[in-house]
């Protein structure tokens, strides 16, 4: 039986001397649904596709592999498929999708996200191991579309090392006000020697906000330095009336703060 194809899809067709016509289908159906596509939604023709393509023992990260290679502007329908028909195996989905193609990072942990095959902190993790350079892009990535989880997100992005400790808190701060003290927390908690320079960062990009930040300061840190937490605020210029209020009020024994009642600025 003889097949005639159209210019363009002669033009689209993949170089597979092999490839019989119902993959060829399937893959038509990848690049020609235009509803499928613009929802961003694996169509069952779609799912069919990986399926063929991971099917007969190949390695499911080879086969992903090699179509993200293919097709890098489907990489976010074919990482939803891919996740669809493998949930348990996620970890292999994206680090099999990120090798051929790291720089579509954001759209393959968008698409894992979004399938919520796993926390959105264990899908970061996974995502800057396959690609410690993309870090910023992941970070940035999974904040945007899972912002309840942005505590997690921080802490595990500090704990990789990626990137610097100090880039993380800034960034998402700047970017996220409104959730101040989840942040700050969740820095705190990720490296707890940091406390002072991570407190110092909020108190410069938040003056106004004095009181939470020393407050979820000293909360979130253990009780040995809460003097010295109230100490560097006030002597990198936080306003000394209200760091005592806030340290009152956060549990600080009346006796540790009764010095610095009487303290000159």
């Amino acid at each position: 039986m003889k097949y005639i194809f159209t210019e363009t899809q002669r033009l689209k067709l993949p170089s597979l001397p092999m490839l019989y016509f119902g993959v060829a289908c399937s893959y038509f159906m990848l690049t020609g649904s235009a509803q499928a596509i613009s929802s961003h939604q694996p169509s069952d023709h779609v799912i069919n596709f990986v399926k063929q393509q991971t099917k007969d023992g190949h390695h499911i990260g080879r086969g992903l592999s090699s179509m993200t290679t293919r097709y890098p502007e489907k990489a976010d329908v074919i990482t939803k498929a891919a996740l669809t028909l493998y949930p348990d195996q996620y970890e292999e989905v994206i680090k099999g999708l990120l090798k051929a193609e790291p720089a579509l990072v954001c759209d393959v942990v968008k698409a894992a996200i979004d399938s919520n095959v796993a926390d959105t902190s264990e899908i970061v993790a996974i995502a800057i191991e396959a690609d410690p350079a993309f870090a910023n892009e992941i970070l940035e990535t999974a904040t945007e579309n899972d912002i309840a989880e942005i505590s997690s997100i921080v802490r595990v992005t500090i704990n990789s090392g990626a990137i610097d400790q100090q880039s993380v808190v800034d960034t998402t701060l700047e970017s996220y006000p409104e959730k101040l003290k989840e942040i700050l927390s969740a820095a705190i908690n990720a490296v707890p020697d940091s406390v002072l320079t991570f407190m110092k960062s909020a108190l410069d990009l938040f003056p106004d906000e004095t009181e939470q930040v020393i407050s979820t300061t000293i909360i979130t840190h253990s009780s040995d330095k809460h003097q010295e937490i109230v100490n560097f605020a006030i002597d990198n210029g936080a306003d000394k009336e209200i760091v005592i209020k806030a340290a009152l009020e956060s549990g600080v024994n009346k006796e540790e703060l009764a010095k610095l009642a009487s303290r000159k600025d």
